[in-house]
């Protein structure tokens, strides 16, 4: 089972996995060890007709191929974010972004938005501020694999983390997974019914 939260961009780098699942148990689990835990875009899922025709080009892209095509935005990026967003505008190939710094407001936000409005359906960062090389070498690891398989993949890093203290899997514990489908709309009647 996945359970997709449908957020805002301002919310986006949040836990949601790590919510907790069993209020009145005597230790209730982090929502990601039940299920397969991922972050939509609210604000793209009430886009107009063309920047959804975008984004399943994107995803149909995604499908065809071995495993996504990523671009990745580093924090040493900024001074470069036009031509980063050229290039990923530029290059329709592109299926997925590796985010080397968390989305949050002065920081990944703007290179996600600028994703989510290009029409990539799969991102992915370390949402502490403090990430680390072993986080990015992880991320291009985790993107590496073919796109069905990623929500399971995440979800056994987050399993994992949660089961070990310290070590290579502890990154899982902190992995922000955008795993936003075109073809689950939620709130798009008018297109719909057209």
């Amino acid at each position: 089972a996945h359970v997709e939260f449908l957020l805002p961009f301002d919310l986006l780098n949040h836990d949601m996995a790590r919510l907790r699942l069993g209020i009145g148990a005597p230790r209730p689990w982090p929502l990601g060890m039940r299920y397969r835990v991922h972050l939509r875009s609210l604000d793209r899922m009430r886009g107009d007709a063309g920047q959804l025709r975008r984004w399943q080009a994107r995803w149909d892209r995604l499908r065809t191929a071995p495993a996504p095509a990523t671009h990745r935005w580093k924090a040493a990026d900024r001074d470069g974010f036009e031509r980063w967003r050229a290039h990923l505008a530029g290059d329709e190939s592109l299926t997925a972004v590796i985010l080397d710094a968390p989305a949050v407001r002065a920081q990944g936000l703007e290179a996600l938005q600028a994703a989510v409005v290009e029409g990539i359906g799969i991102a992915a960062w370390d949402r502490r501020a403090d990430s680390t090389s072993q986080s990015s070498e992880l991320l291009t690891l985790l993107l590496g694999h073919p796109y069905r398989q990623l929500p399971e993949k995440v979800n056994r890093l987050r399993m994992g983390a949660e089961l070990e203290e310290d070590g290579p899997l502890w990154v899982g514990r902190h992995i922000a997974f955008f795993w936003d489908d075109p073809y689950r709309l939620v709130d798009r009647e008018e297109l719909l019914s057209a």
